[in-house]
């Protein structure tokens, strides 16, 4: 029973550039020690190849730093056997990145570049599909129906590409350039794809495994997998998720309740088994309060900011009620109170432009959070 670990999309270099520069630093070199946690998870799963379908780089001109790192690292799984696939991020072209790679190549690699069956194991034959552009604008895998290949042995394909429109609200509902249905057509035992970040069915015989490190929020807070595909003949596969990832990016929604403490409200929204430091956070609040309870709402989210590796907050979509007992916080006569009262007079103003209302509230906000700066305690209980 060939026994193997697919993974893609390790994106190698990734520069995360658009985040605090500690932070980027912690989640490249998290991507870069993916490679000794994907053979880990092969020694555990009992499989000795491990398949990448594209995207092991970020760009087609990584440093030589990061490069000789990762085939370093490769190099030093003794035992495990790597298939490099490019991909789109990493494609293959004259001179470029997989020239660099086949000039000092380690025994234990082996560079998918051409569409032709290699050698897999003693059971199998891979048929790969490596990238030569960003958009082919064709079904590269279409070569694999008629590529032959020695009786008996099962056939394996791997590609990187879309097989649905991964834009589309249903990303299962749009075809694109890769039959979803190339396994049946081409006799494969599995087809192991790149491109999609996510891990995802597409049938029993054809998964993406995703990226074993998270780049973005999601709102399942789903770990970046591999997958261990167990192949007894060319019906019957089986296929299981392993978690690699070390940080978890989380896309969560709130709904502010009057009256509900915001401290445990967030407390419940953190999945259970994760480090706080290897959580990022992309919290979306919906709902309505007064100006008390959301200024509280923001105090929370301010004093969880700290314990987590990110954590960005969009209060959008709150409405936010204005209410006497609040404009008597911030001053209740004076200058302050006549500015109080005039931005809640546009707040309330139907007909002022969004805009100019929303601009208004947001003054308003600011106003009371000055007001309450030096009580915290009272802010937080609404008094």
């Amino acid at each position: 029973m060939p026994r193997f670990l697919h993974s893609s999309d390790l994106h190698l270099g990734k520069p995360f550039g658009q985040l605090p520069a500690e932070l980027a630093g912690r989640l490249t070199e998290a991507r870069q020690d993916t490679i000794g946690r994907l053979a880990a998870a092969a020694r555990d799963a009992g499989a000795a190849h491990i398949l990448l379908a594209g995207d092991t780089w970020d760009s087609e001109a990584p440093s030589d730093r990061v490069l000789r790192h990762a085939l370093e690292a490769m190099a030093a799984e003794s035992g495990i056997h790597w298939y490099l696939l490019p991909g789109n991020h990493d494609r293959l072209r004259e001179g470029g990145l997989w020239e660099r790679i086949a000039a000092d190549c380690p025994a234990n690699l082996h560079l998918l570049l051409d569409e032709a069956p290699v050698p897999f194991g003693e059971d199998a034959v891979l048929l790969p599909t490596p990238c030569r552009s960003r958009d082919p604008g064709r079904d590269v895998s279409a070569w694999m129906d008629g590529a032959a290949s020695p009786e008996g042995l099962l056939r394996i394909g791997i590609a990187h590409g879309s097989v649905v429109d991964f834009t589309a609200e249903d990303a299962r509902a749009t075809s694109a350039a890769i039959d979803p249905a190339r396994a049946r057509r081409a006799g494969l035992a599995y087809l192991a794809l790149g491109d999609w970040h996510g891990c995802l069915r597409i049938d029993a015989r054809t998964w993406y495994a995703g990226s074993p490190e998270p780049d973005r929020f999601r709102e399942d807070a789903s770990p970046g997998t591999a997958l261990s595909v167990a192949t007894e003949s060319a019906e019957a596969v089986t296929v299981e998720r392993l978690p690699i990832a070390r940080f978890t990016w989380l896309q969560a929604r709130a709904t502010l309740r009057p009256g509900e403490p915001p401290a445990p409200a967030l407390a419940a929204l953190l999945p259970g088994g994760v480090a706080r430091r290897d959580l990022l956070l992309a919290l979306r609040l919906a709902g309505r309060a007064p100006l008390a309870e959301r200024e509280a709402w923001a105090q929370a989210v301010e004093a969880l900011a700290p314990s987590l590796a990110h954590c960005v907050a969009d209060f959008s979509e709150v409405e936010t009620l204005i209410e006497p007992e609040d404009l008597d916080r911030i001053d209740r006569a004076g200058a302050l109170r006549v500015a109080a009262e005039a931005l809640a007079a546009e707040a309330d103003n139907d007909a002022l432009e969004l805009d100019r209302r929303a601009a208004a509230r947001d003054a308003l906000r600011l106003l009371y959070s000055w007001s309450v700066e030096d009580t915290p305690d009272a802010a937080a209980s609404g008094q």
